[in-house]
């Protein structure tokens, strides 16, 4: 269940937003994708478990090649976790897994060249519609009006 602070009840309670099993969200899933230093089975237990309460649970997290503290917020409407650092700024995901994010860069970039590439070409053989360009093919013949 997570609150929502943006709506108000009639009493001044806020709604609360509940995820149920269908919605598929698997907190272990999403821990193990995180590089998290030194989390061996119990320990992921237990923050599973604090996690599952909606406290922030603390760790330490390998970013680049420093071992950084952080605080982690389960997020089961985007099926995954929040990770802050000791000032509660968030840990944006590229900071987290910046191979993953230059790749999947540099194959969108590709595929936007060549799409634009196409697009250039698409314009240059068919610049009009093509009941235009049967037009000048039989212009010779007049245009019948009505």
């Amino acid at each position: 269940m997570v609150a929502t602070f943006t709506e108000i009840y009639t009493y001044g309670n806020h709604p609360l937003k509940k995820f149920y099993p269908e919605f598929n969200f698997d907190l272990s899933q999403s821990i193990d994708k995180y590089p998290f230093r030194g989390l061996n089975e119990l320990a992921k237990e237990g923050m599973m478990r604090v996690l599952r309460n909606g406290n922030l649970a603390q760790a330490e997290m390998i970013i680049g090649k420093k071992t950084v503290p952080v605080l982690i917020t389960a997020n089961p409407q985007f099926k995954g976790l929040d990770v802050y650092d000791k000032s509660m700024s968030i840990i944006r995901q590229d900071e987290i897994f910046p191979k993953k994010d230059q790749e999947l860069k540099d194959a969108g970039m590709e595929g936007k060249k060549t799409e634009i590439e196409s697009n250039i070409n698409a314009a240059n053989v068919e610049d009009r519609f093509p009941w235009e360009n049967e037009r000048e093919a039989g212009s010779e013949e007049q245009e019948i009006g009505r």
